[in-house]
């Protein structure tokens, strides 16, 4: 795999080439990381001269009967437990309290900041359809006409923020039906973002449909865990967190991508995450959103 030079105005200059190209993506699922995460990875981006991928949910977070029949699922499976923090630490108490009471729209209430990313040059891409959970917890079995119309009313809400040509999606919860590539081919998608973990072609056809490109996730947390999150829930001391992401991009190659959320990222997870921006350059890599990444990748 080799690359052609990205046509980021920021870094690097237009027509150098780019040995190493990192994607930053966001999985934008709950109130809290849109009011509380979104603009402060804003600021940073701005202070950084950067700019990131945010996949966003325009619905709500939860279905209540997703998440019952999800965990009488989960209480008959013998997967191990995923090292993960607490939905309290992640959210606080008040967002975590509000978001259960109240399920306000993710992204549908909150256009300003969505407005905002935009003119600042993020790329927006969708994330599900009308509710994050039910998404998450039952699409696998949903037909292609409920896909139809679940990114249909994603998409319409995600255009009257402003955004236009949007071309990426990512499932929640990495749940990703079998329908999926040709229903986001016929809506004009381009790449889709539901594979994880280390792949020798992390930019690839998506094997169903070829007008679709997969896009691997290759630095993440066991299970789809957020990269930072997993690291935190971990207890171990800031020096060790960055040499294991500074290997674990070495492991990536020439392109790599990292997954968390806002409402981490962008709130506790903010000194972690500029410690890894400030690896991920020592390294040589030029951090890029995905549509401007994706065609600078060339497999000979």
């Amino acid at each position: 795999m080799t690359l052609r030079p990205a046509p980021n105005p920021q870094q690097p200059a237009p027509g150098n080439a780019v040995d190493r190209i990192l994607c930053i993506r966001f999985d934008v699922d709950t109130p809290v990381c849109m009011t509380g995460g979104m603009p402060a990875l804003l600021r940073l981006a701005r202070e950084e001269e950067l700019r990131f991928t945010f996949f966003c949910n325009m619905g709500r977070s939860i279905s209540w009967p997703s998440v019952l029949r999800s965990r009488a699922r989960r209480a008959s499976s013998s997967e191990p437990p995923k090292r993960k923090l607490g939905m309290a630490a992640k959210l606080g108490w008040s967002g975590l309290l509000r978001t259960i009471a109240l399920n306000p729209e993710v992204g549908a209430a909150n256009t300003g900041v969505l407005q905002r990313a935009l003119r600042d040059g993020h790329e927006l891409g969708l994330h599900g359809g009308r509710n994050h959970s039910a998404w998450h917890h039952d699409a696998i079995n949903w037909p292609a006409e409920t896909l139809r119309d679940e990114i249909r009313s994603g998409l319409d809400a995600l255009r009257r923020t402003g955004a236009a040509n949007i071309d990426s999606f990512a499932s929640p919860g990495w749940t990703s039906p079998p329908a999926l590539p040709g229903v986001l081919a016929e809506f004009g998608f381009a790449y889709l973002c539901d594979a994880s973990g280390p792949s020798p072609s992390p930019v690839r056809p998506n094997p169903s449909d070829e007008r679709i490109t997969d896009v691997f996730t290759s630095v993440v947390g066991n299970g789809g865990v957020g990269y930072l999150e997993e690291c935190a829930a971990s207890g171990e001391s800031p020096a060790v967190l960055r040499e294991r992401y500074r290997r674990d991009l070495e492991r990536a190659g020439a392109f790599a991508m990292m997954y968390d959320h806002p409402c981490f990222a962008g709130r506790r997870g903010l000194p972690l995450l500029r410690d890894f921006i400030a690896v991920a350059r020592e390294l040589g890599f030029a951090i890029l959103p995905l549509r401007e990444a994706v065609p600078a990748v060339r497999h000979d």
